[in-house]
């Protein structure tokens, strides 16, 4: 029996299956109780040893896992024992939820005489308020997703960075509790932020600006949160960007910042120094000659063109990180995509492999512009060495700001799809997702971009992206600019079959 048979996939299933490459494997196990990949988790098994149910690998990128296919009841796929299924036969899919991918294309499948339809459902994102109409916000930045408390599940920072500059994080409890707490209130001015573990101490800090706070849980009394603050100088007043990475290969992260304005410090990167409480060391990259208002975050480091390094991905150009270690740079101009708006060229950058070639390509949407059509697209990395090319994902028709914009697996089928929201200048209030329909290690065509709207009425506004409550699939969590609230799109990831 063939790996393709083991599923028994019939008529247009079986061309599908055939031209899609779904099954790859010629190994035969069929379990007569369920297709059964753990959904309840999100952990998917690379591949799950025979007639065991357990693997070593549960990454959420695995390359491979396999299918378990039989007679169960065709309910929710949720927390299958597999290890009491006696073993029959299976199949090995090429990523862990190729099944969905069938289910997305009406395709039936007939396993061991039984017909079944898989279905898998649009993108459901439940909303929750963080904070309704939260009456602090004027200007709301400052954005990271870590586990402040230590107690397994994500909490959220942001606060203001001009009127009544302010820095918050908001404790997760339950997906409709969270409680607000001070960590920085005063008249210095915040601006772009990172959550990262500066001491060594095994807890997030936060820096936020100029500004490195200090995370000191149960220091000031038991299980409380307390935070020192220290100037350290990263970025300066204005900086609207902030992400972090290891620029020099030390072992030790390093914070990257972009600012416009022309008392800023523009595009440079800033190394932790001996003692992390005492001010860090700057190092250009475009410096003061390369000004944006936004083009590094979420994502805008990577080895763009294959050396072994991190470059930067910026708004209009990349840069080349010559020696390897942050000192020497270069600047690779390409003008694809990127226009200005009233306080400059502004973008929204994540570097991942998005067509599965094994280099890194760049997406960006534009955003911070006012009565101008804005534009989603993605820059293939066409020799794997910093040449690119733009592939409209929404060609630029409508008024729009793309103020917040990730790249993710929302659907855990092994693919890259976008989040993308409409900011404060848009002309609507809505967030989207494009599902990426290709496949995973294939190069998404025009056609391949499905566009779901997640949520309506509602800024968008520096969103971002981890898996809040721990349950194995990527949540959203998101605020408003000036005004509005704070709010979680608690990601509610299903697939259901059906006889």
């Amino acid at each position: 029996m063939q790996s393709s048979a083991a599923a028994e996939v019939t008529g247009p299933a079986l061309r599908f299956a055939r031209n899609s490459g779904l099954v790859t494997s010629t190994t035969r196990r069929i379990y007569p109780r369920a297709i059964a990949p753990t959904i309840s988790t999100g952990s998917w098994p690379r591949t799950i040893s025979a007639g065991s149910g357990k693997s070593a690998d549960r990454s959420p990128h695995s390359s491979q896992f396999q299918a378990r296919i039989g007679k169960a009841p065709l309910n929710e796929f949720n927390r299958t024992d597999l290890a009491s299924m006696p073993e029959l036969g299976s199949i090995t899919a090429r990523s862990p939820n190729e099944i969905m991918r069938i289910a997305r294309n009406a395709v039936w499948a007939t396993c061991l005489g039984l017909q079944v339809a898989l279905l898998a459902a649009p993108p459901e994102f439940k909303f929750h308020y963080i904070e309704k109409d939260a009456t602090w916000i004027t200007s709301a930045q400052q954005c990271t997703l870590s586990d402040i408390d230590g107690d397994g599940d994500l909490d959220f920072t942001t606060g203001n960075v001009h009127k009544s500059p302010s820095l918050y994080w908001y404790e997760y409890i339950a997906a409709d509790k969270w409680t607000r707490h001070v960590i920085g209130s005063d008249n210095d001015f915040y601006g772009g932020a990172v959550a990262m573990d500066v001491n060594g101490d095994g807890r997030p800090d936060i820096i936020s600006s100029e500004y490195l706070f200090i995370n000191k849980k149960g220091t000031t009394m038991p299980f409380a949160i307390g935070w020192d603050k220290y100037f350290i100088g990263t970025g300066d007043p204005y900086c609207h960007d902030m992400v972090k990475a290891d620029i020099n290969q030390d072992g030790k992260m390093d914070v990257i910042t972009n600012s416009a304005v022309v008392q800023g410090e523009g595009l440079c990167w800033y190394e932790m120094t001996a003692d992390p409480l005492k001010p860090w060391t700057k190092h250009d990259i475009g410096g003061e000659k390369y000004r944006i208002h936004a083009g590094i975050h979420p994502v805008g480091v990577g080895d763009l063109d294959g050396d072994g390094d991190l470059d930067i991905a910026a708004a209009q150009s990349w840069f080349e990180n010559v020696d390897g270690k942050g000192n020497i740079w270069k600047e690779h101009r390409h003008d694809l995509i990127g226009q200005p708006g009233p306080w400059g060229v502004a973008v929204k950058t994540h570097v991942v492999d998005l067509d599965g070639d094994g280099d890194l390509d760049i997406v960006q949407s534009e955003c911070d512009l006012k009565d101008k059509p804005a534009g989603l697209g993605w820059l293939e990395n066409v020799d794997g060495k910093g040449t690119f090319k733009l592939h409209w994902i929404v060609p630029r028709k409508e008024v729009a700001d793309y103020h917040s914009m990730w790249v993710f697996d929302y659907d855990n089928d092994g693919d890259m799809d976008i989040m993308v929201g409409n900011g404060p200048l848009s002309t609507g209030k809505k967030t989207f997702i494009y599902e990426n329909l290709a496949g995973r290690g294939k190069k998404p065509m025009d056609s391949d971009w499905k566009q779901h709207v997640i949520l309506e009425g509602f800024v968008a506004h520096e969103g971002v992206i981890g898996d809040v409550d721990g349950d194995g699939d990527l949540d959203i969590v998101c605020k408003e600019w000036t005004s509005g609230s704070v709010y979680y799109l608690e990601n509610r990831l299903k697939v259901k079959a059906v006889p």
